[in-house]
């Protein structure tokens, strides 16, 4: 029995499961620092959630390899309903995306004007609601052009809000004035470049993560992508693990 086990590869042998904490962590001792650096990692992330009643039950007196290739065969399909389950949302998403990007600002203008606390910068636009939605709040990034210089010399994002005049319905239009910054203004929107330019233009685009109805709800499920990412790189670790 000794020659057996000391022809077995450290992940393969034996853990004390169903004795003592003391007993099981005697066994793992003699096994632990023998485990390459990747067996070590999946072995914490497998047992993560058990005690040792639960781990005997489940794996009795299982290697470190039956038990990491146990879990990740146990989540794996429960893992990829949920990664076709977003990634049908993120399919929906992308019909909305489409929707979206009917929602438009129209010959927007910028200009300096005086108030109460100095100069305010300010953009004015019409603002279309060409989608398919009744809007409540938009996030605009706002990029101001000078010169017909290639580039922005600045970009900041704006918050406007239709609520006090009743929601933005489908297909219609508004005239909307942005200030830009707190009641002092914004420094970087009045600063002397941008005053003594010969020309400048100034552009709003919406930003479709931030477009709210008209319960205020957002119209695209906030982190969508991320979770869909993250559930898609713990796929690849559990089917790395499944023959670890």
């Amino acid at each position: 029995m000794v020659s057996l086990a000391s022809c077995q590869e450290p992940a393969d042998q034996a853990l004390k499961t169903g004795g003592t904490e003391a007993q099981f962590n005697a066994s793992l001792e003699a096994i632990y620092p023998k485990l390459t650096a990747d067996q070590q990692e999946a072995f914490h992330w497998a047992v993560g959630d058990y005690n040792l009643g639960g781990l005997d039950r489940d794996y009795p007196n299982g290697s470190p390899r039956q038990i990491v290739q146990g879990q990740a065969r146990r989540l794996m399909p429960s893992l990829s309903d949920r990664i076709r389950e977003l990634e049908q949302q993120k399919a929906q998403q992308q019909a909305i995306l489409a929707d979206l990007a009917h929602i438009e600002a129209l010959a927007p203008t910028f200009v300096i004007e005086p108030s109460d606390f100095g100069q305010q910068p300010t953009i004015r636009a019409v603002i279309k609601n060409g989608s398919s939605r009744v809007i409540s709040k938009a996030r605009w990034e706002a990029a101001m052009y000078l010169d017909n210089r290639p580039r922005p010399v600045i970009k900041s994002v704006v918050l406007d809000d239709y609520r006090r005049r009743g929601g933005l319905a489908p297909g219609a239009s508004l005239s909307t004035t942005i200030p830009l910054g707190m009641a002092f203004g914004d420094n970087a929107w009045k600063s002397l470049e941008i005053q003594q330019a010969r020309s400048r233009h100034v552009t709003l685009k919406a930003l479709p993560e931030s477009v709210l109805d008209e319960g205020g709800r957002p119209v695209l499920a906030p982190g969508l992508n991320d979770e869909l990412a993250e559930l898609k790189a713990l796929q690849d670790k559990l089917q790395a693990y499944a023959v670890l």
